[in-house]
């Protein structure tokens, strides 16, 4: 399974996998709504990112400057650079 997928490609549905705010994303999609083009990293991935990680005793602060100092998997970037750069095609062409 990819780490990353398109919001067009989301329902509500699938809230599990993708969050509350993609799956409507992905839904206002569905149903013909003008949404801007992006895509999502999955839920599993997040976890996967941060499942060595005690946070329950952190603020939310402390928990955004852990995630802002780790390195990203490399399999992630570079799934993130491909989707980015097919995003920066897409919008470029469409606006």
């Amino acid at each position: 399974m990819t780490s990353i997928i398109n919001l067009d490609q989301v329902d509500r549905d699938q809230v599990a996998l993708f969050g509350g705010k993609s799956a409507n994303l992905g839904e206002l999609i569905q149903q013909g709504f003008p949404v801007p083009p992006g895509f999502i990293v999955t839920a599993a991935a997040y976890y996967q990112f941060v499942s060595n990680w005690d946070l329950t005793s952190q603020t939310p602060q402390q928990i955004q400057l852990k995630i802002m100092a780790q390195p990203i998997d490399p399999g992630l970037d570079a799934e993130l650079q491909a989707h980015h750069r097919e995003l920066a095609k897409n919008i470029w062409c469409t606006y």
